[in-house]
């Protein structure tokens, strides 16, 4: 889990459109990372797209956290990823934390979009 850090110790920094959400501390280190994605393969988060979006994300040293509703799993879990059900059309918000979140999210983003390859 990541460090707790109250809100009234980040400040939102600007950001063009569809960049993710940039948090920083009041020593202007990174804190968290936002960005949401929409599933638009066939069948959504099935077992070969859950696969392929941990083995991405196990790539960065970056931790990943992947929200759908009330429910948060762990990004880099195959498990995990697979307990949310998340089904074509549904958005899927990732927090990610550490000195390489924002190529994480660039990277998880990317196979999304691509329909993790399967159209």
């Amino acid at each position: 889990m990541p460090p707790y850090v109250p809100m009234t110790a980040c400040k939102l920094v600007a950001r063009p459109h569809n960049a993710p959400l940039v948090m920083v501390g009041s020593n202007n280190t990174p804190v968290e990372l936002r960005r949401v994605v929409e599933l638009v393969n066939k069948y959504g988060m099935h077992a070969r797209p859950a696969m392929k979006f941990v083995e991405c994300a196990s790539r960065f040293q970056a931790e990943l956290y992947v929200v759908k509703g009330e429910q948060e799993v762990n990004g880099k879990s195959v498990m995990g990823m697979m307990m949310l059900a998340a089904e074509r059309g549904e958005q899927l918000t990732l927090r990610a934390v550490g000195g390489d979140a924002e190529g994480l999210l660039e990277a998880i983003a990317t196979l999304v979009g691509s329909r993790f390859g399967e159209e």
